[in-house]
């Protein structure tokens, strides 16, 4: 049994489905007492959020999910209790929005000689209507011309392939993230080190976001991310299966760092994941007082 969900997206981020509204309707109905909105880079949120939980009878630490890069390694990090009304973190998303633009033409440049389609980057940017036109939203726009149920790189992705059950995200995974042949790093990457001093800076605390996907197999990095100020690790997630999770139960025994539960809800474009799925155990009264322990909130 567990009240808590501190991973979930909101319409905010560009691959969420519901409203702030509609996630805490979401939320209430899965007994859910104790939750954050960690949307892609963007705070905006939790200015909705904090003003209507108390209607949900829900207790809500605002939160976000920020992109950024160690040692070449695309990484997640959560920022906990920040304090979301800082511009400088309506600058930064800006200032991504801008950078992926730029090299958006270069990413379907690279799906189109790597999928043998033909993608238009203009008409991509038009339909997103101002937001990212991210790998799930590329899918969608495949997916929606029956005639590439016969590529066979794509056939994986309709009904009934081996990649159907979550495909919008799985194409993204497939081939745009980081080591796949239409990845692109953006110019400016946030460092590890500014990202975690941002969310200090904004009164927060950070958190290594699924970390079993997240390191991508580069484990040996670990103790240097905590060491640099990261406070906790989202050891339970819908990510990590049993063996993942006692493992990184045990990895944050070992450095007495913070586990947090996050289901990493998003919708539509992740199906298969619902509130509250994280595989965790945990009461909200319980991890209140584990957070004021650790001098967190």
């Amino acid at each position: 049994m567990t009240n808590v969900d501190l991973h979930m997206h909101s319409i905010y981020s560009d691959d969420g489905e519901f409203t702030v509204r509609e996630l805490f309707a979401k939320a209430q109905a899965a007994g859910l007492k104790l939750i954050s909105i960690t949307d892609h880079d963007t705070a905006e949120a939790n200015y909705e959020a904090e003003a209507i939980a108390a209607e949900y009878d829900m207790t809500y630490i605002p939160g976000i999910e920020v992109s950024c890069a160690y040692k070449d390694i695309d990484l997640h990090v959560l920022g906990y209790g920040i304090d979301y009304r800082n511009p400088k973190w309506q600058l930064r998303y800006h200032q991504i929005v801008m950078d992926y633009n730029k090299i958006f033409y270069q990413i379907v440049d690279l799906l189109n000689a790597g999928l043998g389609v033909q993608l238009d980057a203009e008409q991509l940017i038009s339909e997103a209507n101002g937001k990212m036109v991210n790998g799930e939203a590329v899918c969608a726009f495949l997916l929606k011309n029956p005639n590439n149920i016969n590529n066979p790189l794509l056939r994986p992705y309709f009904p009934g392939g081996e990649r159907s059950d979550m495909p919008l995200v799985n194409f993204y995974w497939d081939f745009m993230s980081q080591g796949k042949f239409a990845y692109v790093p953006l110019q400016q990457a946030t460092s590890l080190a500014a990202t975690v001093k941002m969310i200090k800076d904004s009164h927060g605390f950070a958190v290594l976001a699924h970390p079993g996907q997240n390191l991508n197999g580069h484990e040996e990095l670990l103790p240097e991310i905590l060491a640099m100020g990261v406070v906790g690790m989202e050891v339970y997630t819908s990510y990590h299966d049993a063996d993942q999770i006692a493992e990184y139960a045990a990895k944050a025994n070992e450095f007495d760092c913070l586990v947090t539960y996050g289901s990493d809800f998003h919708g539509a474009i992740k199906p298969i994941i619902n509130l509250g799925g994280h595989h965790g155990t945990i009461e909200k009264a319980a991890y209140l007082a584990e957070l004021k322990k650790r001098a967190l909130i």
